[in-house]
C-alpha cells in the first residue's frame, strides 16, 4: 500500500466526537454562525485520523473520518460536510482523482476540498488546484499553517453560500424568489417529460392585500406576508418548492401531484388562514387567500408527452385561475376552467 508519509505531530488531547445535523431550507443549505461546521477528514491511517480528529476538535469544528474514498462516497450520501481534509495518496484512489470527481456532482462540487500531502513540488502543488482543490497542507503539518487554511477555507465557504443565498431567496420572506422558481420548474419538467409524471403548479394571492397595507401600513402588512409564508412552508414536504412570485402572491411547485392531490393540501391551508385571527401590536388581523392550481394533464396526456412543456406555460394556467377565483369573491381554489 503506498503511502503518502505519516503525520509528524505529537499531541495529548483528550477528543469527543458528535454530529449536529445540518440546518436546510429545503433544498438549500443555511448558514447559522451558530452551529459548528463540519470537517471531514479523509485518511487511509488509523493514527493520522485519529491524531487530526483531535486537532481539529479543538478548533471547534465537529469532525468525521474515513480510511478511504468508498467510505467517504458512503459518508456523503447522508451529509454534506463544511469542507473535506483530503489525503492525496489513498489505497483505492488518489486524493486529485477523487477531487475531479466530486466536482462533476451537483450536490458535491462546492465542498472546498485541502490536500494533506508530502508532495509539494510545483508540479503537485499546481495539480492540488487543478482538480478542484481550494488549498492544501505540507507534511509534516504545522499546527498553525493548518488551523489557520481551514478557517480561511471555511470563510471562504461561508461567503460563497451567502451570496448565493441572496441570489435565490426573496430577503423578506427567506423563501425562494421568482426567477429561482422558474428555473427550477424547468428543470424538473424536463425531468417530468422523461418519467411521464405529473407535477401542479399553485399560485396563491392574499385578498385585499391593498386593503391591509392601507390599513395597518407597510410593517404589518409585511408580517402577514411572513406568516403566509411560514404557513405554506409548513405545510409542504421536504422536496417541495415555494418561491414568492410578486408582493402578495406565492408559488409552489409539487413534483409527482396531481392538480387535485394540491387542491387537498391548499384547502386545508385555505380553511385554516379563514379562521385564524393574527395579532399584531394592537390589531386583530384576519385574511383569505385565492389559488389557481394546474397540472400537466390541463396541457398535455401525460403518456403521450414528446415536447417539453414549458414553465411559462403551466404557470400561465394556474394564473389563469387565480384570476377566476379572485373573480369568485376570493377565499376560493379554482383548479379547472
Amino acid at each position: 500500500m503506498e503511502s503518502d508519509g505519516e503525520l509528524d505531530i505529537e499531541l495529548d488531547i483528550e477528543s469527543e466526537l458528535f454530529v449536529i445535523p445540518q440546518i436546510r431550507y429545503k433544498t438549500m443549505e443555511i448558514i447559522d454562525e451558530d452551529i459548528k461546521e463540519t470537517i471531514l477528514v479523509v485518511d487511509d491511517e488509523e493514527a493520522n485520523r485519529a491524531l487530526l480528529e483531535e486537532i481539529i476538535y479543538t478548533y471547534g469544528y465537529n469532525v468525521i473520518c474515513a480510511e478511504n474514498s468508498k467510505a467517504m462516497y458512503k459518508i456523503l450520501e447522508n451529509k454534506i460536510p463544511s469542507l473535506i481534509l483530503l489525503d492525496v495518496m489513498l489505497p483505492d484512489e488518489n486524493g486529485f482523482q477523487i477531487a475531479e470527481n466530486l466536482s462533476k456532482k451537483e450536490k458535491l462540487k462546492d465542498i472546498p476540498i485541502i490536500f494533506v500531502t508530502a508532495k509539494t513540488a510545483p508540479e503537485d502543488i499546481k495539480k492540488s488546484f487543478d482538480s478542484g482543490g481550494v488549498d492544501y497542507i505540507k507534511k509534516p503539518i504545522d499546527l498553525i499553517e493548518m488551523e489557520v487554511r481551514i478557517k480561511a477555507a471555511l470563510q471562504r465557504r461561508r461567503l460563497e453560500l451567502k451570496l448565493k443565498k441572496t441570489a435565490v431567496i426573496d430577503p423578506l420572506t427567506d423563501v425562494y424568489n421568482k426567477k429561482y422558481f422558474f428555473d427550477i420548474v424547468s428543470k424538473q419538467l424536463e425531468y417530468i417529460r422523461r418519467a411521464k409524471k405529473n407535477l401542479a403548479i399553485i399560485i396563491i394571492e392574499i385578498d385585499a392585500f391593498k386593503e391591509i397595507n392601507d390599513n395597518y401600513g407597510k410593517q404589518i402588512s409585511n408580517n402577514i406576508l411572513k406568516e403566509l409564508a411560514n404557513i405554506l412552508h409548513t405545510n409542504l414536504r421536504l422536496y417541495d418548492l415555494l418561491a414568492r412570485y410578486a408582493e402578495e402572491r406565492f408559488a409552489i411547485m409539487l413534483s409527482g401531484c396531481s392538480k387535485g392531490n394540491a387542491n387537498k393540501i391548499l384547502q386545508r391551508v385555505r380553511n385554516d388562514i379563514e379562521k385564524t385571527v393574527y395579532n399584531y401590536k394592537n390589531y386583530e388581523i384576519k385574511f383569505t387567500i385565492s389559488v389557481g392550481i394546474s397540472d400537466i394533464k390541463d396541457l398535455k396526456d401525460i403518456e403521450d408527452i414528446k415536447e417539453t412543456i414549458t414553465a411559462e406555460e403551466l404557470i400561465k394556467v394556474a394564473n389563469e385561475r387565480l384570476h377566476s377565483a379572485k373573480q369568485l369573491g376570493g377565499n376560493n381554489i379554482v383548479i379547472e376552467e
